[in-house]
């Protein structure tokens, strides 16, 4: 008896590889059969969706490689695969926000730095030495053997209670003008979403950070960058262009020792930068993660402080440990309580554990500002280090500033190097910066690079200055 090829009823046919095809596939495959029968072939494709660099040029030159070398047949298999049947499926509901979103550069800089022999002067990072991992299990314990029933229960949006009191106490703020996030990056984003609709301005120093560059291109603001120098962002030049019309939502800044620039907003501009928003409307976005590792200069009052159209923004990161993820934010409740509720929607709330961990290191406030001490004088030393070997190795070839605080030194060739120039050279030689034009564009950006003397130890910085001299004529145009 000839076999039937019929399929019992709920029985899906068998894909090449033995696996059930996908509804996917079989839908693909009726299509084909339809089609052929009319002597056509599609590939329903969603190139309509993807822009040109989320689909990739890659992807699409191995689609057409496929058809010219290895046949029709075999194209359409490979197309109707596992794989890229996933993809397409993905690809088909992305938002224009994702398509257009962009991986941080710094983020795949890091990944460089983990070649064997490289010296990374590139991220941001804390002194492992610096981490107070003891002191952190401690706590830990304790809040485990004490309360674990809320510690790994799910916790107000807003932040646990006793945390945020103990910012406001630190920061000398009201308990009810303070929200948790995770991260700061977390409130960037969040304020980014709570402020700008795409084709909103956001006004940035030139050049800025990173991170605040994403979070407010990513709601599709129009992002205007103002020059700035050694005192911060040029608020005369920022009054000038509103003045003549400039109308933004927010201004950004990172009030003390900035990334990159390790620059301080003056008094003088912090005051006429609160004028100006009071004047025109606009918040004020100070970012703020490195106030406190402060060895010389006059401490200045936060923003916050001189007009109520600003939200702080603070982070555990720098002064005990980035692995926590807890930030906070301080500002207006108009602002705050509609952060909360995108927070809502974003991650519930921030760790209820890391939270209250964070709390019983701020609540011995005789540990954490011993560690904040050390933390300053560690960097203070190695930033001292590292400079005197850069002026000695260097002389006339580059500029920066001496550090009064922070992580970081901006370095600006007086020869002519380019930044990207600049980072090639510095890679070849098995060190590695970050070119300005990461953080901007302009001759401010193009020919300075970002260097942080915090994460090495000083032998290591040393030598970093060492390659880095040894790298710099190699990048003269």
């Amino acid at each position: 008896m000839a076999s039937s090829s019929r399929r019992s009823p709920g029985v899906r046919r068998r894909g090449p590889v033995g696996r059930p095809a996908s509804a996917g596939v079989i839908v693909a495959r009726r299509r084909r059969r339809n089609s052929a029968s009319s002597g056509e072939f599609r590939i329903h494709r969603s190139e309509h969706i993807l822009s040109t660099r989320a689909v990739g040029n890659d992807q699409r030159r191995g689609w057409w490689q496929s058809q010219d070398e290895l046949g029709l047949d075999t194209a359409r298999e490979h197309w109707l695969s596992a794989e890229m049947h996933t993809h397409l499926a993905a690809s088909s509901v992305l938002s224009h926000r994702a398509r257009a979103s962009q991986s941080s550069v710094i983020r795949e800089l890091l990944k460089l730095t983990e070649q064997p022999g490289i010296l990374s002067l590139a991220g941001g990072l804390p002194n492992v030495d610096l981490l107070p991992a003891g002191k952190i299990t401690e706590v830990a314990e304790a809040v485990l053997s004490a309360s674990a029933s809320s510690a790994l229960q799910y916790s107000p949006t807003e932040g646990l209670g006793d945390l945020r009191s103990a910012v406001a106490t630190r920061y000398q703020c009201d308990v009810g003008e303070v929200r948790i996030t995770t991260g700061s990056q977390q409130g960037l984003d969040l304020i980014g979403r709570v402020c700008l609709d795409p084709g909103d301005v956001a006004v940035v120093e030139a050049p800025s950070y990173l991170g605040a560059l994403q979070a407010f291109g990513a709601c599709g603001a129009e992002i205007v960058a103002v020059e700035g120098d050694q005192d911060g962002l040029r608020t005369g030049s920022l009054g000038s262009q509103l003045a003549a019309g400039l109308r933004p939502k927010l201004v950004y800044v990172v009030s003390n020792f900035a990334n990159p620039t390790g620059s301080t907003l003056s008094w003088e501009r912090r005051v006429e930068l609160a004028t100006l928003a009071d004047r025109y409307g606009f918040l004020i976005v100070e970012d703020d993660p490195y106030g406190e590792i402060r060895w010389s200069g006059e401490a200045l009052a936060p923003m916050r402080t001189l007009t109520e159209n600003c939200v702080t923004l603070g982070s555990a990161s720098k002064i005990l440990a980035p692995g926590l993820r807890v930030g906070w934010c301080i500002g207006p409740s108009w602002c705050l309580d509609a952060m909360t509720r995108l927070k809502q929607a974003t991650d519930l709330h921030t760790s209820s554990l890391d939270q209250s961990i964070l709390c019983g290191l701020l609540d011995d406030r005789v540990f954490v500002d011993g560690h904040v001490a050390k933390v300053i004088a560690r960097y203070r030393g190695q930033a001292a280090i590292f400079s005197t070997a850069l002026r000695e190795l260097l002389g006339d070839q580059v500029s920066f500033a001496d550090p009064q605080g922070g992580m970081f030194l901006w370095l600006t060739a007086l020869d002519g190097s380019g930044s990207t120039r600049i980072f090639e050279a510095a890679l070849s030689n098995r060190v590695a910066v970050v070119p300005g034009t990461a953080f901007g564009s302009g001759a401010r950006c193009e020919q300075s690079v970002r260097v942080c003397f915090a994460t090495l130890n000083e032998a290591d910085l040393l030598t970093a200055a060492q390659r880095l001299a040894q790298a710099w004529p190699q990048s003269r145009p």
